[in-house]
C-alpha cells in the first residue's frame, strides 16, 4: 500500500521511516531502485540469435534483480506488481500490455520458480501467453475447459478409494499389510 504513495511522492522515506520504521523504509526504498528498471528486447534480424539474446538479456536482468535487492523480501515485492500489472490490464496500453506479458513470461516466471514460487510462476506463464498469444491462450483454455469434468470425475473417484484397492503394493499381486 504504501509503494504506489511512494511513487506519486504523496509521502516521503522520512514519513515511512517514522510511521513504519528503518526496515518498511528499507524495503520502499530498494523497491524504488528497482521499480525504475525494465526488461525491454530491441531484437536482431536473425531469428536465432533474437532468441539467445533475449535469454541472455533475461539471466542478466535476473541476476541484477536479486544482486540490487539485498533482501529477498523485496523480489518478492516486484514479483507481485508485475502479477497484479498482468491481473489488471485495463489499467495499460496494449503495447504496455505485450511488454509486460514479454517482462513476465522472460524474467519474473523463471525468477519465481527459482525462489520456489510456482503457483505464481504458472500464473504469470499462463497470463503472459494471454497477451503474447491470444490465440493459442483461448484454444488451449477452450480444450482444457472441455476436459474439465472427465477430470474432476477420475479424481473424486480416486479420491474414494480405499488404499488396499489401488496401491502400488496390490497392483503386483500383494497385499500392503
Amino acid at each position: 500500500l504504501l509503494l504506489p504513495l511512494l511513487r506519486q511522492q504523496s509521502v516521503t522515506q522520512d514519513e515511512i521511516r517514522k510511521q513504519f520504521g528503518k526496515e518498511v523504509c528499507f524495503l520502499c526504498e530498494t523497491w524504488m531502485r528497482l521499480a525504475g528498471f525494465s526488461f525491454e528486447v530491441v531484437p536482431p534480424q536473425d531469428p536465432r540469435r533474437r532468441k539467445q539474446m533475449q535469454s541472455e538479456q533475461a539471466e542478466n536482468f535476473r541476476k541484477m534483480l536479486i544482486a540490487m535487492a539485498r533482501d529477498l523480501r523485496v523480489v518478492l515485492l516486484r514479483l507481485c506488481e508485475v502479477l497484479f500489472k498482468i491481473r489488471n490490464p485495463e489499467q495499460l496500453s496494449v503495447h504496455e500490455q505485450w511488454n509486460v506479458a514479454n517482462e513476465c513470461r522472460s524474467v519474473y516466471a523463471p525468477l519465481a520458480n527459482r525462489l520456489g514460487v510456482s503457483w505464481m510462476k504458472n500464473e504469470l506463464e499462463d497470463l503472459s501467453l494471454r497477451y503474447l498469444h491470444p490465440r493459442d491462450y483461448y484454444r488451449l483454455a477452450k480444450q482444457v475447459e472441455g476436459t474439465q469434468n472427465s477430470r474432476s470425475s477420475y479424481i473424486a473417484s480416486a479420491a474414494t478409494k480405499r488404499p488396499s484397492e489401488s496401491g502400488p503394493a496390490r497392483r503386483n499381486g500383494r497385499s500392503a499389510r
